[in-house]
């Protein structure tokens, strides 16, 4: 596996209904869900080979929360990257947050100043056996 620093690597639904996003897509694209619809994420796999993954949240576990469907962009800093983006006329839309489940992920969403969401996130990686890998899956 391979980093995308500052690249395109991935897209996130966040949805009050998965069930009904779950059929739509893969009834139109043949996308495939990990079990689980969402709750709280389920992994999205296109059917193109070498694509990049999608996730799905179920947003009605938090408080708050809305419907969107934003890219994701790894970064190395994800507070530096926060930091940028509004020096450069955006916004932080959702505050850095560290997710334990994963690791220590980090992740925020930005807003480019057109109001476009855009999701954000670094997460550890060790060097493993192949090179490189993220540090939740090397243990």
């Amino acid at each position: 596996m391979y980093r995308l620093i500052n690249g395109v690597s991935g897209f996130e639904i966040s949805t009050d209904a998965p069930e009904e996003i779950e059929r739509f897509y893969g009834e139109t694209f043949g996308w495939k869900f990990s079990e689980g619809h969402g709750n709280p994420y389920s992994i999205i796999r296109t059917p193109a080979e070498g694509s990049i993954f999608g996730t799905l949240w179920d947003n009605r576990v938090k408080e708050g929360s809305y419907n969107w469907l934003v890219i994701c962009i790894e970064v190395e800093d994800v507070a530096a990257v926060c930091a940028k983006a509004v020096e450069a006329g955006g916004k932080v839309r959702w505050p850095l947050e560290t997710d334990p489940r994963t690791g220590g992920m980090e992740w925020a969403h930005l807003e480019d100043p057109s109001g476009h969401q855009i999701g954000i996130y670094s997460q550890p990686w060790t060097a493993g056996p192949s090179g490189s890998g993220p540090a939740a899956a090397e243990s």
